[in-house]
């Protein structure tokens, strides 16, 4: 395959015995080395590597070909920056740490061979050394006479002395009057847990007897004749309502009649949007107390 691909055979070319025949492989001047316009020894240009702890921290800024190390009396790297510094002794493969010759072992040798010091002990400062303990040969002084007077030193001791601090005495609790009894705060709460049960129990009895009671579709006369009454009602507070002043008055009770009138315009106005709905159910009751109104 690679003589194939090396005669350089057109396959697009008519098939002829010549194309076997191989061709002869053109080859191609090599040029000449690139060589750099620029001297290898100058460093790349705004180059901060291997500048550390030197007054020349940029090199040839602006790729100039003037060597930072010619200007100023002191070097900008140090020689040993880059690979450290050189040593001094032949590496040899056989000169490696071996058993027992490390810093650990030197430090186990001087710790058996040193001599243990003895221990002195130290009193801290303001501590006295107790007398030592008398033996058993030692004999007592004898003969000691004192001529104080106990009974006047206990007295005088006694008189001179802060009286000791007495104990309050804790009240017997049981003892009181109000022991064993329910404190007045708590037969309030008690008092007034109930009476909300029992408001709610009375809700909740006329909610059931409400429920019981049948409930009707409102008629059409019905439903004519409340909004007639709250379209009247309507006009009465709309008349009341412009016999005020367009002005702001000064007096607080015609402003809180401007506000009352107001709201109940509102209200009516809310109650007629309801009474317009198709289909409106009521109690029986509800509507009596209607008709009594």
């Amino acid at each position: 395959m690679n003589s194939y691909y090396r005669t350089g055979i057109n396959l697009q070319e008519e098939e002829s015995v010549y194309n076997l025949i191989e061709r002869p492989v053109e080859m191609k001047e090599k040029g000449a080395m690139y060589r750099s316009k620029y001297p290898g020894t100058t460093p790349p240009s705004y180059s901060t590597l291997c500048l550390q702890n030197t007054s020349k921290p940029i090199a040839n800024a602006g790729g100039q070909f003037i060597d930072p190390d010619d200007i100023g009396p002191h070097k900008r790297k140090k020689p040993t920056a880059t690979m450290g510094k050189p040593v001094k002794h032949d590496v040899k493969s056989d000169s490696f740490l071996k058993r027992n010759q490390g810093q650990y072992s030197d430090v186990l040798k001087t710790m058996n061979t040193s001599i243990p010091k003895k221990y002195t002990r130290t009193m801290p400062e303001g501590v006295e050394k107790r007398t030592p303990v008398p033996k058993k040969d030692d004999k007592p002084v004898m003969g000691l006479i004192s001529k104080k007077n106990y009974v006047i030193s206990n007295a005088v001791d006694n008189i001179l002395s802060a009286p000791k601090k007495v104990k309050p005495v804790e009240p017997l609790w049981t003892q009181k009057a109000e022991y064993g009894k329910v404190p007045d705060y708590l037969q309030k709460i008690k008092q007034e847990i109930q009476d909300e049960y029992e408001y709610i129990q009375q809700l909740q009895e006329q909610q059931q007897q409400r429920g019981n009671k049948a409930m009707r579709k409102l008629t059409e006369d019905e439903k004519e004749e409340l909004l007639n009454g709250l379209k009247e009602r309507w006009n009465e507070l709309h008349d009341k309502y412009q016999s005020f002043s367009f002005t702001m008055p000064n007096d607080k009770v015609h402003i809180q009649r401007k506000e009352d009138v107001e709201q109940a315009m509102d209200q009516v106005e809310r109650d007629i949007i309801k009474l317009s709905k198709q289909n409106i159910y009521v109690y029986d009751d509800i509507i009596e107390e209607v008709d009594e109104l």
